[in-house]
């Protein structure tokens, strides 16, 4: 197969998704979501097709669009032929055109398709807006953690290569400084995100994800600290696998990804809202997400006893979680 078309196409598709997972991984890099999104569909859409040609003992015909084109009187031939593009090359299958090809084969996860095709839209979307929602950069990484755990299965089980000597992960966002998004985050989310992240909401709930699978449509990130043998610095690790690759962070490091205590955090919510109060139901909801590590982490007091007295800090993306919650205040006029 060294030399096959299907195996020109799948060594071009890993080489786009390692580009994709690197410009991801940029530490400052404006453009993430949007880029990854571009070149994993491409990935994919190259993956996809060398899937379809391999079946078909690599026969090109079986990746080329055919049309039935109109005739003088404005009626459609009863005659096909292979769809030309400007240059005048033979159209070749879409991403869904393969995965249609692929889901007769019963060989396409519906989960798996459903990842997919929020990636598409995500990327559709990516030409019309320029990301600076948290809560969507966080959404684009867990359906790409997905993208890419389902990607490496299957270049593994359809055409038996390892990719083990990449690094094939998603720098998680918690690492980058999440609190320079803060102003941005206390704006109003516009009216295309919303209905995006609306979508990709719906088909999370039509697909919940099971761990057990190859396939989900989102794969969550979590982040907690863990007892270490330095004093000034916590083992940090994004992954249930022990395997995992590991990185270490000073308490400095939390301090810019997690800047708020209870009382900034309190103060910013009474400006944020108009029916915000310190009360009861304020207490419960935030108790509830101090329990998850998208948006706490506990600090400890003494960094020598890391087990010992800590206090929550969180990260500015809580917001969005009490946007869900409170009536924000109107924008002045």
């Amino acid at each position: 197969m060294a030399n096959s078309r299907s195996a020109q196409l799948v060594n071009k598709s890993i080489d786009c998704m390692v580009s994709a997972i690197e410009l991801y991984n940029k530490p400052d890099f404006k453009y993430r979501e949007e880029v990854f999104s571009i070149m994993s569909i491409n990935a994919w859409e190259l993956l996809l097709k060398a899937k379809v040609l391999r079946n078909a003992q690599n026969n090109l015909n079986t990746i080329y669009v055919k049309e039935y084109p109109l005739t003088r009187n404005g009626q459609r031939s009863k005659k096909w032929k292979y769809k030309i593009n400007r240059s005048g090359n033979r159209v070749t299958l879409d991403i869904f055109g393969a995965l249609r090809k692929l889901q007769a084969q019963g060989i396409i996860d519906p989960r798996l398709y459903a990842n997919i095709e929020l990636l598409t839209e995500i990327r559709d979307n990516a030409t019309h807006f320029y990301n600076r929602d948290p809560l969507l950069s966080q959404k684009v990484q867990e359906i790409g953690m997905a993208t890419i755990k389902s990607y490496l299965t299957l270049v593994q089980d359809w055409f038996f290569i390892s990719l083990e000597k990449y690094n094939f992960y998603l720098m998680p966002l918690s690492f980058f400084h999440v609190s320079k998004l803060e102003p941005i985050i206390l704006g109003t989310r516009d009216a295309t995100t919303s209905r995006l992240l609306k979508l990709i909401d719906a088909k999370e709930k039509e697909h919940p994800s099971t761990p057990s699978s190859s396939h989900n449509i989102t794969i969550g990130i979590e982040t907690r600290l863990v007892k270490s043998s330095t004093l000034d610095a916590q083992r940090i690790r994004i992954s249930n696998d022990p395997n995992a690759p590991e990185y270490v962070l000073s308490l400095d490091d939390v301090l810019k990804t997690h800047p708020l205590d209870y009382d900034e955090l309190t103060q910013k919510l009474k400006a944020r809202y108009s029916d915000f109060k310190v009360n009861a139901r304020y207490h419960t909801i935030r108790k509830k997400l101090e329990n998850n590590v998208k948006f706490c982490l506990l600090y400890p007091l003494n960094p020598q006893k890391p087990d010992g007295v800590s206090k929550p800090l969180f990260t500015p993306a809580i917001f969005a979680e009490f946007d869900k919650e409170y009536s924000l205040n109107q924008p002045r006029p």
